[in-house]
């Protein structure tokens, strides 16, 4: 199957992966059919990491609580959207094919062209 991936600082390349298996009962594959690039990503795709320095942390027994904005809205949202009551279509302003997502990640990352949202499609 092809996949996308970060090989270097700004550099996507489109790659062969393994198909995933299904090795429990529980397990599922999804198809993806597109993706957004955020905002957010652009820090791991400018450095290639995201940084905590784990040794000051702990020096001075800091707690690290992971926050989702999300907070058990999720669901709502995607039911929301499914009936009709939340357009969320004006949100994006780009699209691009999966040989484009380095296109995709620097525009966003420049924050040119007004882009709100970026999508990838696969």
């Amino acid at each position: 199957m092809k996949g996308i991936t970060l090989s270097d600082i700004q550099q996507i390349k489109k790659v062969d992966m393994p198909m995933p298996q299904i090795e429990a009962d529980t397990d599922v594959l999804l198809k993806i059919e597109e993706v957004g690039v955020c905002g957010s990503d652009v820090h791991y795709y400018e450095t290639g990491r995201i940084d905590l320095d784990i040794h000051t942390a702990r020096r001075k027994e800091l707690t690290l609580v992971n926050v989702r904005r999300q907070n058990r809205c999720t669901q709502t949202a995607i039911d929301w959207m499914a009936d009709g009551r939340l357009n969320v279509d004006f949100m994006v302003t780009h699209r691009f094919a999966a040989d484009q997502c380095q296109q995709a990640f620097d525009l966003v990352a420049q924050y040119e062209d007004g882009v709100v949202k970026a999508m990838v499609e696969f």
